[in-house]
């Protein structure tokens, strides 16, 4: 897993959450506290500023865009002849 960069800092599925080694937290509630701050103006301001773009949505809304962007990038990798190795 070293050779990849990451792409998002979360990850999960049923009954399986997985952060990123540097998300500061060692279970949910910690989770829950740090995505918390997140949504401070100044924490918001700061990660603006850095090129970052801090978003909370609902469960749904994640899993709609995950579909568009699946959908966006199977037609590219098709277009382009991509195979998986």
């Amino acid at each position: 897993m070293r050779d990849f960069a990451p792409i998002t800092l979360l990850a999960g599925g049923p009954g399986l959450l997985v952060v990123h080694p540097s998300i500061p937290a060692n279970n949910v509630k910690e989770f829950i506290a740090f995505a918390k701050t997140l949504q401070l103006s100044d924490v918001r301001e700061k990660l603006i500023t850095q090129g970052m773009e801090p978003v909370a949505n609902t469960p749904a809304e994640f899993a709609a865009l995950i579909h568009a962007e699946i959908g966006k990038w199977a037609k590219v990798a098709k277009l382009s002849g991509l195979k998986a190795e």
